[in-house]
């Protein structure tokens, strides 16, 4: 099953929780008689931007697990692309689960103006996106050094999980050193 198909499985997951999350926040906000103020905003961000980087982990683990068990080099290629387009896919949807999940709170405030920048992720996106991205790149390389450290690991690492050239390299061997002794056959006999 390919990383994105997984993730759409864990996200419908993740979003669950992160409903729960919220919701529970508001019942405590409520419970201190501050449901409908910035606090409750500022403290339901913060979630927002700890679920996104809930997302980024869910994602390099997602291609960490296609790598289990691959054997070529070429698999972990496209991953660092395919993993920052799934965030970005992954931004609007948690906004809009966040929105919908605080829009009492939100219609209730008065200024608008000043909770703006804590109904989106425009401020962190980059850092979670760069954060992914390093997650991506130490997988692949892990990856990469599973398949072995010096040169010679490398080598034979891709002759045992590529059989058929194996096979045809040993082919090719074994007709030229039939073909060589056949040489020196004839070459003897021929100058006897």
């Amino acid at each position: 099953m390919e990383p994105e198909e997984r993730l759409q499985l864990k996200f419908k997951v993740m979003d669950s929780t992160f409903l729960e999350s919220l919701t529970v926040l508001k019942q405590e906000m409520n419970g201190r008689g501050l449901l409908l103020s910035g606090a409750t905003i500022k403290k339901g961000h913060d979630l927002l931007i700890e679920e996104l980087k809930k997302n980024s982990i869910a994602i390099n683990e997602a291609f960490r697990e296609k790598l289990i068990g691959e054997k070529s080099r070429s698999a972990a290629i496209t991953f660092e692309g395919r993993a920052a387009n799934i965030l970005e896919e992954r931004k609007p949807k948690l906004e809009a689960v966040y929105i919908q999940a605080m829009k009492v709170v939100l219609e209730s405030l008065q200024n608008k103006n000043l909770i703006n920048e804590y109904t989106s992720l425009d401020g962190v996106f980059e850092l979670r996106k760069s954060e992914l991205s390093v997650l991506v790149k130490t997988t692949v390389h892990e990856f990469e050094q599973s398949l072995g450290k010096t040169l010679l690991e490398r080598v034979q690492n891709d002759f045992r999980n590529r059989p058929l050239i194996v096979i045809g390299v040993i082919t090719i061997a074994a007709v030229s050193v039939i073909l060589v002794f056949i040489g020196l056959l004839s070459d003897f006999f021929c100058n006897s």
